[in-house]
């Protein structure tokens, strides 16, 4: 191809055509131009799909750590909905008169003395930051998303760690430094075929005694009481943090699935 050029500009010069040999030459240089923006543009094209194919695998990513946040925040919603009663329950306990309500109450305790770790799945997320590849989001509306989720995270996580820290660790320490928990076996038929033991009628009415003296001087426990009262409050916050996480997730993976969808459209 290029020997043809060269033929015919050799030629327009030994006939000594210069005006045609100049138009040739400017026609010449707009083809390569033109060759040139063309690879330009199928180059910028195939970046394109490269990029959008890296954007494609994190959005897949984060669906699938959204989907398991998903599940996270529904199972802490439960858990500490029944630490948010659990706790009036025995704030109520406190100002009542009739102790035979004890063994109802008892039941409180484990959830609301219980405190498991809380850990988000946030690997796709951090990696895109930590990596500096956020950007590579091409939906601002998904990047914007992700970024008030990431804020809502902030603030659950600050909570939770004050509450475990400063109340939940307190209230274990003041119930075990009043309460034998080994007086409710006798009490609680649940735990019966546990053990091996029998408990007659006056054994079950003598650690119910027992246990009312105890629970007396737990429930006279300034330290104990604002524990609870501090716990009840921060529950009732961490409660709607958890629901709004999840509608936050939820309409997260929705944006996401039909950015995705939009490829195949």
């Amino acid at each position: 191809m290029i020997k043809f050029f060269r033929h015919i500009r050799r030629s327009l010069i030994q006939k000594n055509q210069m005006g045609k040999y100049f138009k040739y030459a400017v026609g010449e240089i707009l083809l390569v131009v033109i060759g040139i923006l063309i690879a330009l543009q199928i180059n910028n094209a195939n970046e394109a799909r490269k990029l959008r194919q890296i954007e494609r695998s994190y959005l897949e990513r984060l669906v699938v750590d959204l989907k398991e946040n998903e599940i996270l925040w529904e199972n802490r919603y439960e858990r500490e909905k029944q630490r948010l009663e659990g706790a009036w329950e025995l704030l109520e306990f406190s100002f009542s008169d009739n102790q035979d309500t004890l063994v109802k109450v008892l039941r409180n305790f484990q959830p609301v003395a219980n405190f498991e770790d809380l850990i988000i799945n946030q690997v796709t997320f951090n990696e895109m930051v930590s990596s500096g590849n956020l950007d590579l989001i091409s939906n601002d509306s998904i990047k914007l998303k992700l970024l008030d989720l990431e804020k809502r995270y902030l603030t659950i996580k600050s909570r939770w760690t004050r509450q475990k820290n400063y109340v939940l660790e307190n209230m274990v320490e003041s119930i075990n430094s009043k309460i034998s928990l080994r007086y409710t076996v006798p009490i609680n038929s649940e735990y019966h075929n546990k053990i091996s033991r029998i408990f007659s009628q006056d054994d079950v009415d003598y650690y119910f005694a027992e246990l009312l003296k105890e629970f007396r001087v737990l429930f006279n426990s300034k330290d104990f009481l604002n524990n609870l009262m501090a716990l009840a409050t921060d529950a009732n916050l961490i409660v709607d943090e958890y629901k709004q996480a999840k509608i936050q997730v939820q309409e997260l993976v929705g944006l996401i699935e039909k950015d995705l969808k939009s490829d195949s459209n």
